[in-house]
């Protein structure tokens, strides 16, 4: 997107922007300080995410249908307690929200910390080391991240690699809280990245933790093999084939059969392959209860490396 600052040096308050880190279809992505450093001292950078305006209005619409919180709202919801809990929160530190200029015509941005690190995605397709080397502690960051959102009454709607920071240290910190929902709601409109969608989620059925068991099930997946199980054969990127390729992937989730793991990967990790056949269960109930449970089952006596 073109540069959009310039002489609008309050655009987000008390924050100057310093890059553009990443610009989609929804939101735009910045790295920003706070005005208020003292000049010449490096000030702690943070990340202000901002909806684009197609986006934004959509988003005003569906909090106003569903009686939603806002993403800041959620995100404040899902902040650490205490300094001690911050150091390693599975989660995005959401430091505040407010609109652009201070309009309320302004679209909604979110101030957020400034996670260091690569994705999961990038990880899984490049086929990095570290995958292999800390699949039992990713797997276990990322039910803890479960287990504070889940905690709150809450659900993901949309945990997938790409939402993932491998932070310089090897955890992982759930970064996109845009789709996260009360329990018990529905949503027709089928939101959510197919790859990772759960069955009841394409069929709008009322959501539950059990959903986002099922998209932790895929992101498991993809560590252990570095595919997803269910790829589309519609090839093409014009809006008619990327489109008929979401519908094509999501129906998969319903109508296909739980993917089996590779041979070799089922002997090299019993222990991981079991949880991913019991988080990709079609049936909510048939897969695992908690993210408590997954880590529960993390600690029982396992062959190999997993």
């Amino acid at each position: 997107m073109p540069w959009p600052f310039g002489a609008h040096k309050h655009r987000f308050g008390d924050y100057h922007v310093l890059r553009i880190i990443h610009d989609g279809e929804k939101s735009a992505v910045f790295e920003a300080a706070s005005a208020s450093d003292i000049p010449g001292v490096p000030g702690k950078s943070v990340a202000i995410k901002l909806y684009k305006p197609q986006y934004d209005r959509f988003i005003r619409r569906l909090e106003g249908k569903y009686a939603l919180p806002s993403e800041g709202e959620v995100g404040r919801r899902l902040n650490p307690k205490t300094p001690a809990e911050a150091e390693h929160h599975p989660i995005v530190i959401t430091r505040a929200e407010g609109r652009e200029f201070g309009k309320k015509s302004g679209c909604r941005y979110i101030v957020l910390e400034f996670v260091h690190g690569v994705s999961l995605k990038s990880l899984i397709s490049c086929r990095d080391p570290r995958l292999s080397a800390r699949r039992v502690s990713f797997l276990a960051d990322c039910c803890r991240a479960l287990r504070v959102v889940h905690g709150a009454g809450l659900v993901c709607r949309d945990f997938c690699s790409q939402n993932l920071m491998v932070q310089p240290d090897g955890h992982l910190k759930l970064l996109d809280l845009g789709f996260v929902a009360p329990a018990g709601l529905a949503f027709p409109e089928r939101s959510g990245t197919p790859p990772y969608m759960s069955p009841e989620q394409v069929a709008a059925q009322p959501l539950t933790p059990a959903t986002d068991i099922y998209s932790l099930g895929i992101v498991l997946y993809e560590i252990l093999t570095g595919n997803l199980p269910y790829v589309s054969a519609i090839t093409g990127q014009d809006l008619e084939s990327l489109e008929a390729r979401r519908t094509e992937v999501m129906q998969m989730h319903v109508e296909k059969p739980v993917p089996q793991l590779p041979p070799e990967v089922q002997t090299r990790s019993p222990r991981l392959s079991a949880i991913v056949t019991k988080c990709l269960q079609k049936d909510p109930a048939a897969r695992f209860g908690s993210a408590d449970e997954i880590l529960a089952a993390l600690k029982e006596p396992a062959t190999q490396n997993g």
